[in-house]
């Protein structure tokens, strides 16, 4: 639930203001490789995980005519903070 629900929350708390001010900025949606494929005692998970990809793939088509970036990251790697 906290997967699909801050993520959609929080992006529209910060998101509507600033389109509609035209700052423009970035926005990253942190995603992981569950959401591409089954994952046995983490359906819940890989299910939230596909929500936040397929919301993340959206924003980025509905803001591609704005000076908003839409990032997806879909794996962690504390090499490439």
């Amino acid at each position: 639930r906290l997967n699909v629900i801050a993520v959609v929350e929080l992006t529209k708390l910060f998101a509507n203001d600033m389109v509609h001010h035209n700052k423009g900025g970035k926005i990253l949606i942190v995603s992981s490789i569950a959401a591409l494929s089954g994952n046995p005692l983490l359906t819940v998970y890989g299910a939230t995980k596909a929500f936040d990809f397929n919301f993340a793939m959206g924003l980025r088509e509905e803001l591609k005519n704005s000076n908003w970036i839409t990032n997806l990251k879909k794996k962690f790697d504390a090499n490439n903070l």
